[in-house]
């Protein structure tokens, strides 16, 4: 029976370390900053693509007003350790008017030449008077898109026609 289980276990481990580099070749990672913070407001959507201009927005936040949780979003972004001589990090920024309403990123995808990211929104039926600001980060390999297109689902309504906001991406 230990046997069986150590051996259950150690597949489990390698398929797992098999998984990751999957992720990695994809060229696109998903940056666990917390997905709602009202400091959020203080700044629109933008790619980073050098480590100067992500010094200079971290020092931008540094003394911004009306944040909750700012150590948590810098922590975040520091901890995904961007190598921007190889990445850009796309931040995407969504304003709700109810707090209520509830917002998603789905997995980004690259379609061609275009980095897709696609925010998911579910309208509640009575919704409350505060304003929600989200952001959700993506580190995109530079060379594998040249924009990032973020679209905006709403439940029951489908995909929007066109891109609510697109970002131009640097070249490799």
């Amino acid at each position: 029976m230990k046997t069986l289980l150590l051996t259950a276990l150690g597949l489990l481990l390698l398929f797992a370390i098999g998984q990751a580099p999957a992720q990695e070749k994809n060229g696109v990672r998903l940056i666990g900053v917390p997905s709602r913070e009202h400091g959020y407001g203080n700044f629109n959507s933008q790619v980073i693509d050098s480590q100067k201009a992500f010094d200079a927005f971290l020092k931008q936040i540094e003394g911004q007003k009306n944040w909750n949780n700012r150590a948590g979003f810098v922590k975040a972004l520091t901890d995904a350790r961007i190598d921007f001589a190889k990445e850009s990090l796309v931040l995407i920024r969504q304003m709700e008017g109810s707090g209520s309403n509830r917002v998603s990123l789905a997995a980004p995808e690259l379609k061609g030449d275009k980095l897709i990211c696609t925010i998911n929104r579910e309208v509640a039926e009575i919704g409350t008077a505060d304003i929600a600001n989200y952001c959700f980060a993506v580190a995109v390999e530079r060379g594998k898109a040249t924009t990032a297109e973020v679209w905006v689902n709403m439940k029951g309504a489908g995909k929007a026609a066109k891109p609510q906001d697109t970002l131009p991406l640097p070249a490799k």
